[in-house]
């Protein structure tokens, strides 16, 4: 795997200590990856560097510019993690609305998802179970810290989990490697680590997953469009409890 994380040599201060102390601390690696499309430049990832094939494949997919793997005609990555080129069996032109949001870049103009129909339904408890499986793996956060996590889940285990610095990036992630996976199971709960905007709820629809978790907070904006696409956000899972914010009738005593 790529290193995401290195060692760097810091200087300590502790209140009471009459000097201060040397050592070594791993951080996160931020790595700036350009995204071409056909031999042209489409924007620039700030993220962490494992897994950057299905970051852009993720990315692709949720904004839209595929609809499935097989529109792919190739895709290879720089051996210094500088560059992805992307080349589609039917090139498509740049897209010339992009949209700059709270952690990145989104392109306007995908096509709206209709509402999630799923009559999924889990008990309270097999969500702080699944939530607990999904925190057990993180383990680029547990050894560094910093990191954001995304996994996905059919509702019995944790299927798939991805890391990086970015929230969006690894939803995008964690789309991608369930495309490249071949989409072998139905994802009925996607769990993050981080807040839950508007932007990451239009990627979730592309999931089609009616279920989303996270450890704290929806914006006011993604609870509304939850509301209306009939998504289940749930915030603020925290040891044996947490706050149902939409469509609560999911959720199982």
């Amino acid at each position: 795997m790529t290193n995401s994380k290195k060692p760097l040599k810091i200087t300590n201060f502790k209140s009471g200590n009459r000097d201060f102390t040397f050592g070594t601390l791993d951080i996160i690696v931020e790595q700036q990856v350009d995204l071409f499309i056909d031999n042209e430049k489409l924007l620039t990832f700030n993220c962490s560097p494992p897994d950057l094939d299905a970051l852009a494949i993720g990315f692709l997919w949720n904004e839209g510019i595929i609809n499935d793997l097989s529109e792919l005609q190739n895709i290879s990555i720089k051996s210094d993690n500088s560059r992805i080129d992307v080349s589609l069996r039917n090139p498509v032109g740049k897209p010339q609305s992009l949209l700059r949001n709270s952690t990145g870049i989104s392109i306007l103009g995908q096509n709206e998802i209709e509402q999630i129909n799923n009559p999924f339904t889990i008990k309270a408890e097999s969500i702080i179970h699944l939530y607990n499986e999904f925190s057990s793996k993180q383990f680029l956060h547990k050894s560094a810290g910093g990191f954001h996590s995304a996994g996905l889940s059919d509702g019995e285990i944790v299927n798939l989990t991805v890391e990086d610095l970015g929230r969006h990036n690894c939803l995008d992630k964690i789309s991608g490697r369930f495309i490249i996976n071949g989409r072998s199971f139905s994802p009925k709960l996607i769990l993050l680590s981080g807040r839950v905007s508007s932007e990451m709820i239009h990627k979730v629809l592309k999931l089609n997953t009616p279920i989303i978790v996270s450890r704290t907070t929806p914006t006011t904006k993604a609870v509304e469009i939850a509301k209306t696409k009939k998504i289940t956000i749930i915030g603020y899972l925290r040891d044996d409890h947490f706050s149902i914010f939409t469509n609560p009738a999911r959720i199982l005593k």
